[in-house]
């Protein structure tokens, strides 16, 4: 028979050890102090480990990752919460002590410090000063590069190498993978290979590959908790429960049921946790439901898991019988009250392929509407509904291992003043749909990923998904398509199909989909019945339609009212055709243009150009623009942006980096766009090398 854990929540670590790492920074100049709080209050059998065989500390310091390394070097969660609980006390800790370690990486119990104790003091008391750097740049949330160069640092320590991503993966495990040896391994099995000693840019490459795995079900996890810990089960090596949390299934006589909610008939998602709903067990024409003994037998206590039919076809809700069959206005219903949201939405297809759920009652395709389901069945569904745990139901603020985003704190802003840039983010809301418009180089894809983090609150890039249309992009790679298979053909769904079932699956968050060069694509070929489904007004599954390829007329799609669309359009090219009038009635359309005022001269400031120079260089962009925007035959569209101009992290010759830029990237823009027109393009080459000065 099989025990399974019943744990009411899952990956409870994660809030726990994301404070936890919130205190220890505020260690950072009190080491001395930490290293003696630590010590004094946790039982010697738990820091042995940081000891040498006198008794004594070993170096004058103490990162902050040897200290939560206490916790991850023990087996057993009853040891991990006795830490837990020391730490929560001493650190003055509000979150709750973890029930469970579900996914955290194990470290070996030989080598659980992250200094090594065999080199010169002053050395590796630089070490540990280089740890608690990389712990202050991820929790402050600095950019990539400045997270990259501390990182490289870190790595390249004597006794880290890897170990600098179990680190970063305790405190934000939604983002950053664990590269341990076990993870390492079940990278290679999907076809992730990871050489050795990599940098910080390999290791976001590295991460950015699982997530498009993950995404398109590749590989069967949901983010880089799943995956860790699959990684770790499959290797045996998991952290020991104790024996009071693991139950067999309840003896107090309660059953559980399966019901088929058709969403025409009445919508979840519409109302809260402790409403009640009644079910009849007659249908229309006053014939007794399918199975009607289940409606016979289900009484008050019952669990009932609530499913809902085409188009939607997720579980919902987890849902308790208040009484059972009885008379109403109705005729003979169920009374029942819903007892919890889910936290994940699971689908259909995630569910049918769950060996426990296939040999259920509605899993084999049973036709009916309330289906009975063993315990063992039941927790299977309930344990799938929590494994993506991402957004609260008892407040709207982001979770903390995503990092928060507000335009005013941004060090890598847009070019843009936040009046305009709260206008675009209004107008997004307002029609869900926008297209970013103007020259090369205005930062179109930079701002719509900025847009996205504005309206979230945080930088998760989880809800984030970019393409790039061209001409050979099809309704198939889109939506939906017929795909070679091993035993021939079969319908496989497309990127924006997948995207909106994921945004199903998750209401209460905001979902991305940016298009970039929207205009290179067929647009009627790429989107099809797609057209009338994006429309604001249509995000409903009253809505829903049958696709192209669908494959019976129960099988329909709509575009969820949390799912965006930001297009990026470059007005340049002449060879493009005009957008399609349909579409167009669909998108806002917003106009970028290029910015060389205050914000880009103090961006180029920041990075070491001298005032005279970037005033030089401003001038003469301003005046080449100006001349492009009044000419008939170019226009504002043509404009040079200032893009060209952003890569300023290494420069160490000013004057030679903007004759590179000009010569190599902006003088054969010119050429091209003058083609017909050598007296403006040499007029502009005067104007922006200075010859006319």
């Amino acid at each position: 028979m099989l025990i399974m854990a019943t744990y009411k929540e899952k990956h409870t670590w994660v809030p726990f050890f994301h404070e936890l790492a919130v205190k220890l920074l505020t260690y950072k100049d009190k080491q001395e102090q930490l290293r003696e709080l630590v010590l004094d209050s946790l039982d010697p059998s738990f820091t042995k480990h940081i000891l040498n065989s006198d008794g004594k500390f070993q170096p004058t310091n103490i990162d902050p990752f040897t200290v939560m390394g206490i916790i991850n070097r023990l087996t057993l969660v009853s040891r991990k919460s006795e830490v837990c609980k020391v730490f929560k006390q001493i650190f003055k800790m509000d979150t709750a002590i973890p029930s469970d370690y579900e996914g955290v990486p194990q470290l070996s119990p030989l080598k659980s410090v992250f200094y090594w104790s065999d080199i010169p003091v002053e050395e590796r008391e630089e070490d540990i000063r280089h740890l608690w750097e990389l712990l202050d740049v991820v929790m402050s949330n600095h950019t990539n590069d400045e997270i990259g160069k501390v990182y490289d640092i870190v790595k390249n320590q004597k006794g880290i190498k890897f170990r600098a991503t179990i680190a970063l993966y305790w405190i934000k495990p939604r983002t950053y993978l664990s590269l341990d040896s076990n993870n390492r391994q079940l990278l290679d099995h999907y076809g992730i290979y990871v050489q050795n000693n990599i940098d910080y840019a390999d290791y976001l490459n590295i991460m950015d590959e699982l997530k498009n795995k993950m995404f398109n079900r590749e590989v069967p996890c949901n983010d880089f908790i799943d995956f860790t810990a699959q990684a770790y089960e499959d290797s045996g090596i998991v952290a020991e429960p104790d024996a009071d949390v693991v139950a067999k299934a309840p003896h107090d006589g309660t059953q559980y049921f399966w019901l088929n909610d058709s969403p025409a008939l009445w919508d979840v998602d519409e109302y809260n946790v402790g409403y009640k709903q009644t079910y009849t067990a007659y249908g229309d024409k006053g014939k007794k439901r399918r199975i009607f003994k289940y409606f016979e037998k289900a009484k008050a206590g019952d669990k009932l898991i609530c499913y809902e039919t085409t188009p939607v076809k997720r579980v919902k809700a987890l849902c308790e019988i208040t009484k059972g069959l009885h008379k109403s206005k109705e005729g003979e219903v169920l009374e029942f009250v819903i007892t919890d949201k889910v936290k994940y939405q699971v689908p259909w297809s995630e569910l049918i392929q769950n060996e426990v759920f296939k040999n259920s009652e509605p899993g084999k395709g049973v036709q009916g509407s309330l289906f009975s389901l063993s315990y063992e069945e039941y927790q299977t569904i309930v344990e799938m509904a929590n494994k993506e745990d991402r957004s609260s139901s008892s407040s709207d603020s982001p979770q903390p291992d995503y990092d928060t985003y507000n335009f005013d704190q941004d060090k890598d802003k847009p070019f843009i003043d936040k009046v305009e840039f709260q206008h675009i983010v209004e107008l997004l809301k307002r029609f869900k749909n926008i297209i970013l418009q103007g020259a090369p180089g205005v930062g179109k894809t930079f701002l719509a990923r900025k847009v996205a983090y504005q309206m979230m609150g945080e930088q998760n890039d989880n809800n984030i998904v970019m393409v790039q249309f061209h001409q050979s992009y099809s309704y198939e790679d889109f939506i939906q398509g017929i795909r070679p298979a091993k035993d021939g053909f079969e319908v496989k769904n497309g990127i924006f199909y997948e995207f909106c079932q994921k945004a199903l699956a998750a209401p209460k968050e905001q979902f991305f989909f940016i298009i970039d060069e929207i205009n290179r694509g067929n647009i009627s070929k790429i989107f099809g019945e797609l057209m009338m489904l994006i429309e604001p007004d249509k995000r409903k599954s009253k809505y829903a339609i049958s696709l192209t390829y669908s494959e019976s007329s129960d099988d329909t799609f709509y575009v969820p009212e949390n799912v965006y669309i930001i297009g990026c359009m470059n007005t340049a090219d002449r060879s493009l055709a005009q957008l399609d009038y349909a579409l167009r009635r669909r998108f806002s359309f917003y106009t970028l243009v290029p910015e060389f005022y205050q914000a880009f001269k103090d961006f180029l400031s920041e990075h070491g150009l001298h005032k005279e120079f970037i005033n030089t260089i401003c001038v003469r962009l301003n005046k080449a623009n100006d001349l492009i925007a009044n000419e008939e035959l170019l226009g504002p569209g043509k404009m040079i942006g200032h893009s060209y101009f952003t890569d300023v992290a290494n420069i160490t010759d000013a004057e030679k980096w903007w004759k590179d830029t000009l010569d190599y990237q902006v003088l054969p823009y010119l050429k091209d766009v003058c083609f017909d027109d050598e007296g403006l393009y040499n007029q502009l080459e005067r104007i922006l090398t200075g010859k006319e000065e």
